[in-house]
């Protein structure tokens, strides 16, 4: 069965690209493409008359690319009837050159302007402004500039995401009204580090200190990177610095008795050896305060939350200002990360880079529900770790080929520090001990071959992923005790096709993409539960249509269709457990997994449009409309056995509870950029920018089962916000100082109400907004101190109803550059 689902889904992959290869295979010969094509040499400088590596060059309306090297040197073949150069670099406006013999070009600074960005969102190299598909770009500048512990932070404050963060470093990630998650292999947003799986499934444990950028890329790409990418892709392209060693180094001291340090430095060491390495220990020694002042909250009415009871369709208001101002027990922690990648060209062609990455942070705190007045904390030591080896270059001047192979580990060890008397409801400190630890480990590889053949592309690949979740429990003597669930690995194989079409005389960009993705479940034999191995096959394909239209040279048209997937859960297709029933000894109730349960499923259709004038004049709109309709939702279906049944053990089944898959329901919304920069108007000769990226979601629904409900329902998404919205105002004089005011409105959201276990309440949060606050002065080009204030306003609000975050809190950093 396993090898006609596979023979089945290669037939569909090949039907679907043999027209679009025999279109474009004469123009795969290198003769027939060099014999119409022009060598250009040419060298990219500062207006310090200093060489920029890794300017990006592209022949203008191609996918035809290549970037500078050490000395700001570059060559290019370019195609006959194509006469314009792209050059750009991020920090600086991007040109249009006209074909010369040896061009010397002279970047000018332009602060954040993205419009020459070149974005790997889609698998391979394509200007932000001429993706099909909405990608919204984090620059080096904005993560430093924003005031942020991890990557969560950066997420939700510029890129328009909904998140669940817990005190205690745990928190997760939805795009475009997927619930967030913070946990599992099976996830509905993928993310990535340089376009491999990035070994994590709680974003607190990735570190920031070697970031260049992070691109998010909305809507379904499981055409490209198959199972995960259901809401969309976020991708961290990590630091390649060429040239001259450079780097920085910081020191800070803040609220609640933290210091934080570290730095990053890179070059070349050697003509052909660079490298880039990067160091940050963060320690919050004490613990923190909630919010006190509340500015936002009182003056809005923003202080009830609403319980819906849906028993009864009412409703009741709950007072929502609980710990206003307290100091929130248990919620000191510290961390260090590092990362170091070292590359080497091994001739004009061909590269290898080699990197790693790597946080620890032990003894963390996180306390409990807020309700539970600090009687349950938490203590946990965390870790991450990956590491991956790249090889890249060209076999000819039409082909350039890319081999990744990748490892990393995630890890969670447990401690109790309470002990709970459930007979007089006391609860007491006890020595700390290990009572659970579990690890998520991935392994796999990557090759992917970008050919061009004229103006077009075609890129094809594989990608192989096993990750695999191991877990232990532990009693108090250091015994094992039968953990929750059982072991499993994830194993998934994925053959892939985008192709890139420029046509109309340059103005339409089409995009066609496919995707075969082969899963395998494997059920793990684990000690103290009563399971056995066994597998499950699942295989999925899924088709992409992108459209970007010029209809004036700074405003396109975009269209998109995309379908994606995540896998059923492990445990709902090939999971088996027993439990005893209650005061019936010999009776058992049987929970086991559906092998025809079909996988999550979506299917999106996206409209919008981009004026970038960024370049020109400072402006930039642009809005995408969404229409998402979700499906396959895993539902209980619980079935009693007419008469006697057994099991092989000999017990009477009692119960027999599987899974079915749910109905669709759907997910809509509208998402939206607006800046400008008033320093166009004076020559870019300081910064001015405002700007806003609202996402209004206009529904948001899910069918799922729901403890306490005797049949599954149709819900609001839960932590998913009606309105997120993302806005500010930034200054730079480009010489002394730099100040920015930035801000976050998060508007209502839903969630379950757990004060009840017998009845389904559901709990809409009030919306809240915070505020932060940055200041740099620069003594020299090389020295700034930076003076950084969050939650401005002194709010106390959540993420998560019972788990608090900080209120204002303040950072003072010294920064010197090298």
């Amino acid at each position: 069965m396993k090898t006609e689902n596979l023979l089945l889904g290669y037939k569909k992959f090949t039907n679907l690209f043999l027209g679009l290869l025999l279109t474009g295979l004469v123009s795969l010969f290198p003769s027939s493409v060099s014999a119409q094509s022009r060598l250009v040499n040419g060298t990219v400088m500062s207006e310090d008359n200093l060489p920029i590596p890794g300017v990006n060059v592209l022949v203008k309306s191609t996918t035809i690319g290549v970037i500078t090297n050490a000395d700001g040197k570059f060559a290019i073949n370019v195609p006959q009837g194509s006469t314009i150069l792209v050059i750009s670099h991020v920090g600086f406006t991007s040109q249009e050159v006209e074909l010369g013999d040896d061009l010397q070009i002279t970047l000018k600074e332009g602060g954040q302007l993205l419009d020459g960005v070149v974005v790997t969102a889609n698998r391979t190299g394509a200007y932000i402004k001429d993706v099909p598909q909405r990608v919204e770009v984090i620059s080096a500048k904005t993560i430093e500039n924003t005031v942020a512990a991890d990557l969560t932070d950066v997420l939700k404050k510029n890129a328009g995401v909904d998140v669940v963060q817990y005190p205690g470093m745990l928190s997760g990630v939805g795009i475009r009204g997927f619930r967030p998650q913070f946990s599992g292999l099976n996830q509905r947003t993928l993310l990535l580090i340089d376009g491999r799986p990035a070994a994590a499934t709680n974003l607190a444990l990735v570190d920031m200190n070697n970031v260049e950028r992070v691109e998010v890329l909305k809507g379904p790409a499981s055409a490209l990177y198959g199972a995960q990418a259901m809401g969309g892709v976020i991708n961290l392209i990590t630091k390649k610095t060429r040239g001259k060693i450079s780097g920085n180094a910081y020191g800070g001291y803040g609220s609640y008795n933290t210091f934080n340090f570290g730095g990053s430095v890179g070059g070349n060491i050697t003509e052909k050896l660079d490298f880039d390495a990067s160091m940050n220990y963060f320690n919050q020694n004490d613990d923190f305060k909630m919010g006190g002042g509340n500015v936002f909250r009182d003056a809005f009415g923003w202080d009830e939350a609403t319980q819906h009871f849906r028993a009864n369709d009412s409703t009741a208001t709950v007072m929502d200002n609980r710990g206003d101002g307290e100091t929130r027990a248990h919620t000191n922690y510290n961390k260090i990360a590092g990362a170091l990648r070292l590359g080497y060209r091994l001739n004009s062609n061909w590269r290898i880079d080699v990197k790693g990455d790597m946080l620890i942070a032990n003894d963390v705190n996180s306390p409990g529900d807020i309700a539970d007045e600090d009687k349950y904390p938490g203590l946990k030591d965390v870790a991450r770790n990956s590491y991956d080896v790249n090889v890249t270059g060209k076999l000819n001047q039409n082909n350039e080929l890319s081999i990744t192979g990748f490892i990393g580990t995630e890890s969670s060890a447990r401690y109790e520090v309470y002990e709970s008397n459930w007979t007089t409801g006391e609860v007491d400190a006890i020595d700390p001990y290990k009572s659970a630890d579990n690890t998520n480990d991935w392994k796999g590889f990557q090759v992917k071959n970008r050919t061009t053949f004229g103006k077009h592309l075609l890129t094809v690949g594989l990608d192989h992923n096993n990750a695999s979740y191991t877990s232990e429990r532990f009693a108090e003597d250091g015994t094992g005790i039968a953990p929750y669930n059982p072991n499993y690995a994830y194993i998934s194989t994925g053959v892939y096709a985008q192709a890139q079409f420029n046509l109309l005389n340059d103005k339409l960009i089409a995009q066609l993409g496919a995707r075969y993705e082969m899963v395998q479940y494997d059920f793990k034999k684990t000690d103290l539960i009563e399971n056995e191995d066994r597998n499950q096959d699942i295989n999925m394909f899924n088709p992409s249509l992108g459209l970007n239209y010029k209809l004036l040279p700074d405003l396109s048209l975009k269209a998109t269709y995309g379908k994606g997937f995540t896998p059923a859960s492990v445990f709902n297709v090939a999971g088996y457990s027993e439990s005893s029933v209650w005061g019936k000894p010999g009776n058992v109730n049987i929970t086991k997994g559906n092998p025809d349960l079909k996988n999550p499923e979506s299917a999106t259709v996206d409209l919008g449009f981009t004026y970038d004038g960024s370049a020109k004049n400072g402006f930039l709109l642009s809005a995408t409309y969404f229409n998402t309709k979700f499906k396959n939702n895993a539902l209980e279906e619980v079935t009693y056995p007419t008469g006697i049944e057994l099991t092989p053990a000999g017990d009477t089944i009692a119960s027999v509870t599987s899974y079915i898959n749910a109905d669709k329901s759907t997910l809509s919304g509208l998402e939206m950029n607006i800046a400008f920069d008033f320093g166009s108007l004076a020559a870019n000769s300081y910064s001015l920018r405002v700007f806003a990226n609202p996402v209004f979601i206009l529904e948001s629904k899910e069918i799922a089962d729901h403890y306490g409900v005797s049949e599954p329902i149709e819900t609001n998404m839960h932590n998913v916000a009606k309105e997120n919205i993302n806005f500010g105002i930034e200054f730079d004089n480009l010489k002394k100082i730099s100040v920015g005011l930035t801000g976050r409105y998060v508007g209502n959201r839903y969630d379950r109400d757990w004060s009840s276990y017998s009845q389904y309440i559901e709990i809409e949060y009030p919306p809240f907004m915070t505020l932060d606050l940055r200041a740099g002065y620069r003594f020299t080009p090389s020295h700034e101190v930076v003076l950084q204030v969050a939650n401005l306003t002194d709010e106390n609000y959540y993420e998560k109803r019972g788990y608090n975050l900080m209120g204002r809190n303040f950072m003072a950093k010294y920064r010197f550059r090298f």
